[in-house]
């Protein structure tokens, strides 16, 4: 069965803590796509860091130069907080 479009996910039903990171220059999770998401995610939003250069894009969050810089370390670091331990 060939897909156009994914399913659509219930974020009601989520129920785990979730830190999201997004930016305004992301084309694929835009603005209003994330905007949405988090007021569906309510109290299990722990935070919402939104990326400073408006040029970082989707890919960027996992192979982008800056990333280590930008976003990794402060994931890195949330892990680190909210996982009840410590290295």
């Amino acid at each position: 069965m060939d897909r156009v479009k994914p399913p659509v996910y219930d974020i009601d039903r989520v129920t785990a803590k979730i830190a999201l990171f997004s930016s305004e220059g992301d084309t694929v999770a835009d603005s209003e796509d994330v905007s949405f998401l988090v007021e569906r995610l309510g109290s299990n939003l722990l935070f919402h860091y939104v990326v400073e250069p408006t040029d970082f894009r989707h890919l960027d969050f996992c192979w982008g130069y800056r990333a280590n810089a930008i976003v990794h370390n402060l994931m890195l670091d949330t892990l680190e907080k909210y996982s009840g331990t410590s290295t």
